[in-house]
């Protein structure tokens, strides 16, 4: 049976994951954490601002060869130095994949997964960029977290455009070695936040 006393100090708080004080107002995980599906052989792509993947509590997932930098064209993921805003996708890999009992603050939903960061929600977002990042590195990555949106504002419906449909149809043909890229991307989430 796992053992489900994280060190982590910020996981008594995570109520989201186990709510002891709420029965049954959590998101029902440690049931498959008790089965062993903690994400381990699964790489997660967090597209989106950038990925500070020397974070302490993301570092020992990530997957190197799975990230890209689409703004600049480079390897690493990194957000911005010059946009200390630019911090949403460190957030959600965190939430995926934080590190579970190295004594740093939480434990990610699928703590035992890969983490690899396509950045490329920091400029100028087009059709063809955003069909680019959901087949990068498709060989690698199995799941692409895309947590932005239209604007939050009650009146924008947007979905993928042209080319970026296509590259969820082939992804989804074609990903994970045939068997399927698996997209999750948010209904909204476009605000500031």
């Amino acid at each position: 049976s796992l053992d489900m006393n994280f060190n982590d100090p910020k996981y008594p708080q995570q109520w989201h994951l186990n709510n002891w004080l709420t029965k049954d107002m959590d998101i029902n995980v440690t049931g498959v954490w008790k089965q062993n599906y903690t994400g381990r052989g699964v790489t997660v792509a967090v597209v989106d601002d950038g990925l500070e993947w020397t974070n302490p509590d993301i570092k020992a997932n990530y997957n190197y060869k799975g990230s890209w930098d689409m703004n600049d064209n480079d390897p690493d993921p990194s957000p911005s130095a010059n946009k200390p805003s630019n911090h949403h996708g460190t957030r959600c890999a965190g939430e995926i994949a934080a590190v579970a009992n190295n004594h740093v603050c939480g434990v990610g939903v699928a703590y035992e997964a890969k983490v690899s960061g396509l950045r490329v929600l920091d400029g100028v977002m087009t059709d063809s960029m955003e069909a680019d990042a959901f087949n990068m590195k498709m060989d690698i990555n199995d799941i692409y977290s895309c947590s932005w949106g239209p604007e939050d504002d009650g009146k924008t419906v947007d979905g993928p455009h042209l080319m970026a449909a296509k590259a969820l149809k082939h992804g989804v043909d074609f990903g994970r070695h045939g068997y399927g890229s698996i997209f999750v991307l948010a209904s909204g989430n476009g605000g500031e936040n």
